[in-house]
């Protein structure tokens, strides 16, 4: 994935509650060890393999997000207004299927879907959405071309483009809007590849 693109079940918690009068380990029982945290995506843009496990959007990124990804995922994009979770095609530069979280300049997941409805060319069709357990408005795209949008300060640009399908969804969180955009360059692939897109996005949580 370059710059502007041509363009998951959640990791149960175990909690442990402690009872009171709760007797200790037997000597020689094995220590409790903590289950390792989340990692955070690193800025930066790189090829990165994500092995399976839970993952949280990068530093300063809001509204802040925790990713429950399988393996076979990589991220390229990763700064404080957007990021990407793809998955690389069997040929070609281009990944299979491509998962953009982004902060647009508008206000609103409504003022944010409005103004991707204006700048978008192709075939456009209405859709609506679940992001991390919240209804989200959205757009499916065919087509097309030109800026589908673009993260507020700039990291990652999605382009339409012949060929392509997209989807947007759009959703309020913690005061501020989300952009999800699912990108596949092939749009025969769309049917193969969307299910697991919509496990990612769908499946997350607001940290």
């Amino acid at each position: 994935m370059t710059r502007r693109l041509l363009a998951a079940s959640l990791a149960a918690a175990a909690i442990t509650t402690a009872c009171s009068g709760s007797s200790s380990p037997a000597p020689g029982s094995p220590s409790p060890t903590a289950s390792p945290g989340p990692s955070t995506l690193a800025v930066g843009k790189s090829d990165l393999a994500l092995t399976a496990g839970t993952y949280r959007s990068p530093e300063g990124f809001l509204p802040p997000l925790l990713l429950d990804l399988p393996a076979g995922w990589t991220s390229v994009h990763r700064a404080a207004d957007a990021f990407d979770i793809g998955r690389a095609a069997a040929a070609g530069d281009a990944p299979d299927v491509a998962v953009i979280f982004m902060t647009p300049a508008e206000d609103t997941a409504a003022a944010a879907i409005a103004a991707v409805r204006g700048r978008v060319t192709g075939t456009v069709r209405s859709v609506g959405g679940t992001v991390g357990g919240r209804p989200a408005q959205g757009l499916d795209i065919s087509g097309g071309k030109g800026e589908l949008a673009s993260s507020t300060a700039g990291a990652i640009s999605i382009d339409a483009g012949p060929g392509q399908r997209e989807r947007v969804l759009a959703v309020d969180a913690a005061g501020r809007p989300l952009l999800v955009i699912v990108l596949v360059p092939d749009a025969k692939r769309w049917a193969a590849v969307l299910p697991d897109a919509v496990r990612l996005f769908s499946g997350l949580r607001f940290a």
